[in-house]
């Protein structure tokens, strides 16, 4: 441009440079309006516009969306916030140590032991752990050459004041032969470590002398639960006679209650609904009066009330 003096030239491109900034100003903007755009449209439920349409028109299915593939992984995600909220609590120790056990994570497994042991070292529940926990050892580590069966042994050695688990149970069982729940974990123990003791279990698991304590139906419901379990698998007949025994403690239990046989309520004409007791239990009565007797009075009960009335 040959007529524009050298000001007027720098004039002219100054407004040049200045309405290609606006330009591209102008084009980001455009470009940030389509962004929120599509992102409203996709939180809206519009739907994500970068998945395909059959993907996005797939139903959902609700198994798979509470289906998990990593339980163990979602088990230790619920377990932190325990252990951080409530690490006086026994339970919390407890569940730490079934999770681990499931992971085979020993060291992670011998503290949860130690955490409770600080809170109730007789806690019947932590025996067992410990038992399966010592068991565990002897299966699974006594070949590992590393430092991690050592570390346990020592461990187990300040803590416990016998290793070998038979012995650790047998001692257990003598000093809490009176507790009801204690003698259950025994028995528990006991057979999970020789099946051969499994008629002895049954015997110490299944006594309901009066003199025992803690004698409620909740541990002779758990009792009933390990006998008719896997772990166990006691034979009919057996399951019969224990719910027979606990029929007669606890007479008001539903969960004990022998079978009743299809006539067994055709010779009444109502039935009560069920009252239940404060310790689980339930009851039921019998009416006595039939359906027309009943209308009869009330009937009757009209009557009398128009009269007076009157």
């Amino acid at each position: 441009m040959p007529h524009l003096s050298p000001a007027e030239l720098k004039k002219l491109r100054s407004k040049q440079r200045k309405a290609a900034k606006k330009l591209e100003q102008s084009k980001a903007e455009v470009k940030r309006k389509e962004e929120r755009k599509l992102e409203h449209k996709s939180k809206s439920g519009g739907g994500n516009t970068d998945v395909p349409d059959h993907k996005q028109n797939e139903k959902l299915d609700p198994s798979k969306l509470e289906w998990t593939t990593d339980p163990l992984g979602e088990a230790v995600h619920f377990l932190k916030p325990l252990q951080t909220l409530l690490p006086n609590k026994i339970h919390t120790h407890l569940m730490a140590f079934e999770i681990y056990l499931r992971k085979e994570k020993p060291l992670l497994m011998l503290q949860a032991l130690k955490r409770a042991l600080r809170l109730e070292r007789n806690h019947p529940e932590l025996h067992t752990c410990l038992i399966r926990f010592l068991k565990y050892r002897q299966d699974k580590l006594s070949s590992e050459d590393t430092t991690i069966p050592e570390v346990i042994s020592v461990e187990l050695t300040r803590l416990l004041p016998k290793t070998d688990p038979t012995r650790l149970n047998e001692d257990f069982l003598n000093n809490n032969q009176n507790s009801l729940p204690h003698r259950l974990h025994a028995a528990k123990s006991m057979v999970l470590l020789d099946s051969v003791q499994r008629d002895r279990g049954l015997e110490i698991a299944t006594s309901l002398d009066e003199h025992l304590t803690d004698r409620t139906y909740q541990i002779a419901q758990l009792t009933l639960e390990w006998l008719e379990s896997k772990e166990f698998g006691a034979t009919p007949d057996e399951v019969a006679h224990y719910k027979s025994q606990c029929h007669a403690a606890f007479p008001r239990a539903c969960v004990f209650m022998p079978p009743q046989s299809p006539t067994a309520n055709t010779t009444t004409t109502g039935t009560s609904d069920a009252s239940a007791t404060a310790d689980g239990a339930c009851d039921s009565t019998t009416a006595t009066t039939n359906s027309t007797s009943t209308a009869m009075a009330n009937h009757n009960h009209v009557d009398t009330a128009v009269v007076a009335s009157s």
